[in-house]
């Protein structure tokens, strides 16, 4: 993970997630600011708005399809 600045000085997370792309499994990238999170499979192209949170067993990723590049 690691924490980059964007416009007016609102910080971001980028992280990857291996294998974690639902249409081919490839690598995911998401980025979560306090505006949002966006997820991005450079493989297939998915872009998609994310949701983040906390499950029972830790982390929870939801995914909902906004196009593909």
């Amino acid at each position: 993970m690691r924490a980059s600045r964007l416009e007016e000085d609102i910080e971001a997370t980028d992280m990857e997630i291996p294998e974690g792309c639902p249409l081919c499994d490839g690598p995911l990238e998401v980025r979560a600011s306090p505006t949002g999170a966006w997820s991005y499979c450079a493989h297939c192209h998915w872009l998609s708005p994310t949701r983040l949170g906390m499950g029972e067993k830790g982390g929870l990723l939801v995914l909902h399809p906004a196009a593909l590049a």
